[in-house]
């Protein structure tokens, strides 16, 4: 991956980006297998997978031997710019100007939120993680157990197929020290040390990798799923907090049901304002 120069406003940018993350700018077409059809509907004008036999909003049916509705193509990887809620649907509008309708749209965008919402999900902070040579032993290690200190700031330490150590945590502000290099290196030397003291018969204990990242913890650890109490056809699916695969899995699932008018009963534990005042 490369930095290149967004040519509207000059920005640094992946060469791999589709368009600017600062200003939005489009700077490469989708790719042709990235893509998938939909099709609008004839009569309401509304976008319907391309295998739908009959309109999801205003039920008509796609008949043939009638003109065909208008093919559209949409990129995986393409970027919203904007969204616009009206009386049944959502409308978001493309890097590239394109705009496109939804029953219900879901927000599945990691940490970044803020171009659709106000609301704060949560305290981001830096984490900060290595990786070791692979060792010869776990000698003191008892069953390779993966080991959670809930210090503060925290600490994490397991093992790998390949025999190496992995430390993480020591999380720090992230908006303060996301490009303090002197800090991570510190950081970096803290996790390392732990390691050591913590099991000094494994020996040559040396970092291969070290890296660090954002990340996002709520109150209670959990993550975001389900309606937005301000917009009931914009849907939520984050997961904040140390399991936040798990609870993307669980996300897929309780807002299938939702769409179905299926309610999950432990879709209350995620809900979107469990912390309104």
């Amino acid at each position: 991956m490369a930095l290149i120069e967004c040519p509207e406003c000059g920005g640094k940018v992946s060469d791999k980006a589709p368009a600017c993350i600062h200003c939005g700018y489009p700077l490469q077409e989708p790719k042709e297998e990235q893509v998938q059809q939909i099709q609008y509907c004839p009569y309401c004008g509304k976008t319907n997978s391309i295998e739908s036999t009959f309109c999801g909003y205003c039920g008509k049916s796609f008949v043939k031997g009638k003109e065909k509705s208008e093919l559209v193509t949409v990129g995986s990887d393409t970027e919203v710019m904007d969204i616009n809620y009206e009386q049944d649907c959502v409308e978001v509008t493309t890097s590239f100007g394109y705009k496109v309708r939804g029953k219900k749209v879901i927000i599945a965008t990691g940490y970044n939120t803020e171009r659709f919402t106000k609301r704060n999900f949560g305290v981001k902070t830096v984490t900060y993680n290595i990786a070791t040579k692979p060792v010869e032993n776990f000698d003191g290690w008892f069953n390779r157990v993966l080991i959670r200190d809930n210090c503060e700031p925290y600490n994490y330490f397991r093992t790998t197929a390949d025999n190496r150590i992995i430390a993480g945590g020591e999380d720090v502000d992230f908006y303060t020290n996301i490009e303090n290099e002197k800090l991570a290196k510190e950081k970096y030397t803290i996790l390392l040390n732990r390691i050591k003291n913590m099991f000094p018969n494994i020996k040559d204990i040396e970092i291969d990798y070290e890296y660090c990242g954002g990340f996002i913890s709520s109150q209670d650890n959990l993550g975001y799923i389900g309606e937005d109490p301000n917009h009931k056809n914009l849907w939520f699916c984050l997961g904040y907090g140390a399991n936040g695969i798990l609870f993307a899995i669980l996300g897929g699932m309780m807002l299938s049901k939702l769409y179905k008018n299926e309610i999950d009963e432990n879709l209350k534990l995620f809900k979107v304002d469990r912390f309104d005042k």
